[in-house]
């Protein structure tokens, strides 16, 4: 109940929750609980601190799946310009030198790029189109066995960019 009433009051929570997301160190059902506040929020949700950016995409890897679950699907849903184009820089900042320590937090950055070229609205076509750029960058970037499960996301995604085009 306490979940859903986060969730219900909207942008008004954001803040709230992302500062107790901010303090670490939570207990893991807490933890999972914010990230599950925040992915019940209904949008459009403006995220311009970089702190707030930083602390999300660092979630991506979380070791507990439910949070990197919560958290992809709520940056899959946001959609104003400025906070795609905070996010996307972010995103595509995830190092990649070390597959066990951020595998997870790439792959589901990944995830959420190739939604946004698919779901962002019109008048973002400059970033889905920069996205999709990306996508093929990224494709060349992972090598070795360890990124196999990535490189095969890269490729279906740019496989349906070109079938869009």
């Amino acid at each position: 109940k306490a979940r859903a009433a986060l969730a219900s009051q909207g942008a008004v929570a954001l803040k709230p929750l992302l500062n107790m997301l901010q303090m670490g160190n939570l207990e893991p059902r807490l933890k999972v609980s914010l990230c599950y506040a925040l992915y019940q929020m209904p949008q459009s949700v403006v995220i311009s601190d970089p702190r707030d950016v930083n602390l999300l995409t660092g979630l991506l890897g979380d070791d507990q799946p439910e949070v990197r679950q919560y958290i992809s699907e709520f940056l899959m849903k946001l959609s104003d310009g400025e906070t795609v184009r905070a996010f996307h820089g972010a995103l595509l900042k995830i190092p990649s030198d070390d597959v066990a320590k951020t595998g997870n937090a790439v792959y589901n950055a990944i995830v959420i790029l190739g939604t946004w070229m698919r779901v962002l609205p019109p008048e973002l076509d400059d970033v889905k189109q920069k996205i999709g750029r990306d996508l093929e960058d990224l494709g060349q970037r992972f090598s070795g066995d360890q990124w196999n499960k990535t490189r095969q996301l890269i490729n279906e995604m740019n496989s349906l960019n070109k079938a869009r085009q």
